[in-house]
């Protein structure tokens, strides 16, 4: 039985002293844990980093799938060719198109212009 002077008091921790104490006395990272579990199961269990540099998409394809070459290949000419075309998009200058919408709506209207 459990009698209440038994029973330590609580002790008042915040919720970031509670992270860290958690995250300290933890031996393993969840995604090592995750890889651990389901080793045994498959041979083919790799861990890919999001957080890298580059495109999301085309890391993967080109870093877990080792017989995808077209496809990688594909993938890094079409990122490519879009940085060019954003290059290019940037380069232009801007012009403002009221004019000639004014223009046709009130031609639209019956003005002479």
């Amino acid at each position: 039985l459990y009698f209440q002077h038994n029973i330590k008091a609580k002790e008042k921790m915040s919720l970031l002293t509670f992270i860290q104490n958690h995250l300290w006395t933890t031996t393993i990272h969840p995604t090592m844990e995750a890889r651990n579990k389901y080793l045994p199961h498959f041979h083919d269990v790799y861990i890919f980093n999001m957080h890298q540099e580059g495109d999301l998409v085309t890391n993967f394809v080109c870093q877990t799938l080792p017989d995808a070459t077209n496809v990688c290949n594909d993938r890094r000419k079409m990122l490519t060719s879009r940085q060019e075309q954003y290059q290019e998009v940037v380069a232009r200058t801007s012009s403002s198109l009221d004019f000639p919408r004014l223009v046709t709506g009130a031609k639209k209207l019956g003005y002479q212009v």
